[in-house]
């Protein structure tokens, strides 16, 4: 029984989700999403530089990691908007630069082929946001 009322929540609690994204009917607003972006590759760029250089010390790393995630929660400000496709895109590449960076903060060193991989997902972030600014739509 027991499983039957925690189950029968977790369906109301995903069915109440996917409805309130589906009825969200105003766009995020385009300014604030730049600019939330832009704080979000501001923090990436950081932390890119923090694994770049000899001398950084992993304190420097979990604090550029925490802006990150700092910025990234500021998304959640606007949930009750539409995200765009582009929007998306982008916020997935500094998802996916974020937990590419999250081993090596962890660890506190660095490993090349996650660092490689991070810095790839940051310039795709870079260039889906040059695209999404030229994009006056």
């Amino acid at each position: 029984m027991k499983n039957i009322v925690i189950g029968l929540m977790s369906f109301a609690l995903l069915f109440g989700t996917a409805f309130t994204s589906i009825s969200a009917q105003e766009p995020m607003p385009r300014d604030e999403f730049m600019k939330i972006t832009d704080n979000a590759l501001d923090a990436l760029d950081k932390l890119g530089t923090i694994f770049s250089s000899t001398g950084s010390t992993k304190m420097e790393s979990k604090l550029a990691q925490n802006n990150i995630d700092i910025a990234l929660m500021k998304y959640d400000l606007y949930e009750s908007y539409k995200i765009t496709k582009a929007q998306h895109e982008i916020i997935v590449a500094i998802s996916m630069a974020d937990l590419t960076y999250i081993p090596m903060v962890i660890a506190g060193s660095v490993d090349v082929k996650l660092f490689n991989t991070a810095k790839l997902y940051t310039q795709k972030a870079h260039d889906l946001i040059e695209k999404y600014k030229t994009n006056k739509k």
